[in-house]
């Protein structure tokens, strides 16, 4: 990500373009979330709506294509085929998927076709594209956004090291100084208490506890650079990892703390919510429910248009871009907390033994078909557990399923061996570029890792690289970083002799 001065010829300027878009959809994804992600075009004739990160996808993939065809049929062809392999294998689940079941299997096979974002980014990629202009544009950008708009919490960690990251690559010491201050920057719409750091520690626990790890991930990765004495290191790392945990009991929401601590009473209730569920299962069956392929978020935000035979369907630009202006928000109004509580402690627990149950049955689907390839993309996914206990139905009874709020897991459940594999890459990837960046010093890249740490974290309790809003920024930062790990690696020269080659 260095200065370069050249002028882009045609090609570049057409993968600048294609790549801009791409920035540009994950930009109005921090601000407009789901609402966004919803605009879609259909045809009348077929209930099968094309959202906009398809239509963005299918651009960016010809575009690519287009532009790099004569490297996909030149040696070497094993990495190549087995991309050819996977495209094919998530094509022929999506399509068998919905002539069995309908359009959810489309759905479900976004959590595997989204990573094809990945590969575009890192084909567009080139280090021309982040000139010193360009790194102070996008530092200032992320910093008005957030201070601007309401952009969602799960966005900031990103903008946050992101900034930092970049502004690291400024070659005027004193212009780096002041975009890693702008990059620092936490507006207070965010957190509840009066210093910005404490966003890190408030909210919901599978945020937090990504920021947690993250942070103490770079503490790790940064101090054996930073401080040569061994003994001044350790002591170093462990005061910052004490002071992060003391933030976390400080700052942190009491009933998340309590439940993440209390194992013996968290274990307890668990047992006795599974002999419930024992003495109800003889008599279950599961409800005949009508399967949806998305519940709208904000019905009255929304507008159609077109003509008879193709609908344009899509947010109110103008209602949604008012209701996420920070001058338009009650700060005071958006923190629902009580005595240092967001949640009561039932409820803490409960959303733990939630994702338990659902874990549980689909582990126990799997073993019972035999789904070696995954259970059908189209299959509506239903917990037995939580619908005996009668939980969450204004989720399964509104959408005639449920989601596993574990993205990783999600991958195993819909691809079986395929999935596993697939999640083995994303995390070995990740390790290899952190040792890459780890072994050239190279600071922007350690920061940029810091960032898939907690996305990492966060996506084994959420629903995360379901959502194009999540998994299309995961996908094409993911591809830029190898992209420009491998730069980093032809600019230094080396080929390191502990297995990362490239």
């Amino acid at each position: 990500m260095n200065h370069n001065s050249s002028k882009l010829t045609l090609s570049e300027m057409a993968r600048a373009f294609a790549l801009s878009l791409i920035l540009f959809y994950c930009l109005l994804s921090s601000v407009f979330y789901r609402v966004f992600a919803e605009i879609n075009i259909r045809f009348a004739s077929i209930d099968l709506p094309i959202f906009i990160s398809e239509l963005l996808l299918a651009f960016a993939f010809g575009i690519t294509l287009f532009l790099n065809i004569k490297q996909v049929f030149s040696k070497p062809y094993a990495k190549k085929l087995i991309i050819l392999a996977f495209i094919v294998f998530v094509l022929w689940k999506a399509f068998k998927g919905y002539l069995d079941f309908g359009t959810l299997s489309f759905r479900n096979a976004a959590l595997f076709y989204y990573s094809f974002f990945g590969i575009i980014s890192y084909h567009l990629y080139n280090k021309k594209y982040f000139s010193q202009l360009i790194i102070i544009i996008i530092v200032l950008v992320s910093v008005i956004m957030k201070s601007v708009f309401a952009i969602t919490p799960y966005y900031l960690f990103l903008f946050v090291m992101l900034g930092i990251a970049l502004s690291l690559k400024s070659e005027n010491k004193v212009i780096r100084i002041l975009l890693i201050l702008c990059a620092l920057i936490i507006p207070r719409q965010y957190h509840e208490s009066v210093f910005g750091f404490a966003f890190f520690f408030e909210g919901g626990r599978g945020r937090v506890l990504g920021h947690i790890i993250s942070l103490i991930s770079l503490t790790t990765f940064l101090f054996p650079l930073l401080i040569k004495n061994k003994i001044r290191r350790i002591v170093m790392i462990l005061v910052v990892i004490l002071s992060i945990f003391s933030a976390f009991i400080i700052f942190a929401d009491k009933s998340s703390i309590i439940s993440m601590i209390s194992v013996k009473k968290c274990f307890s209730g668990y047992l006795a919510l599974k002999e419930e569920i024992k003495a109800k299962e003889g008599d279950f069956v599961f409800q005949n429910l009508t399967t949806k392929l998305f519940n709208k978020s904000v019905e009255d935000a929304r507008v159609s248009s077109g003509s008879s035979n193709l609908i344009i369907e899509g947010m109110d630009v103008k209602k949604e871009i008012t209701d996420r202006l920070v001058s338009n928000l009650n700060i005071a109004q958006d923190f629902d907390k009580i005595d240092n509580q967001y949640r009561n402690l039932g409820t803490a627990f409960s959303n733990i033994y939630f994702r338990i149950f659902i874990w549980q049955d689909m582990i126990k689907e799997l073993i019972n078909e035999k789904a070696w390839f995954g259970v059908s993309f189209g299959k509506p996914q239903r917990s037995k557990s939580i619908e005996i206990l009668d939980w969450a139905t204004s989720e399964w009874k509104r959408d005639g399923w449920i989601t596993p709020h574990n993205s990783f897991l999600h991958m195993i459940y819909r691809a079986g061996i395929v999935g596993l594999l697939f999640v083995i890459f994303i995390f070995s990837t990740v390790f290899k570029l952190i040792k890459t960046f780890i072994f050239y010093k190279d600071y922007t890249g350690i920061f940029i890792m810091s960032i898939f740490v907690y996305w990492l974290t966060i996506s084994n309790f959420l629903v995360f690289l379901e959502f194009p809003y999540n998994a299309i920024p995961f996908w094409t930062l993911l591809g830029l970083t190898i992209a420009y790990s491998e730069d980093l690696k032809n600019k230094k020269g080396v080929i390191l002799e502990n297995g990362i080659k490239k």
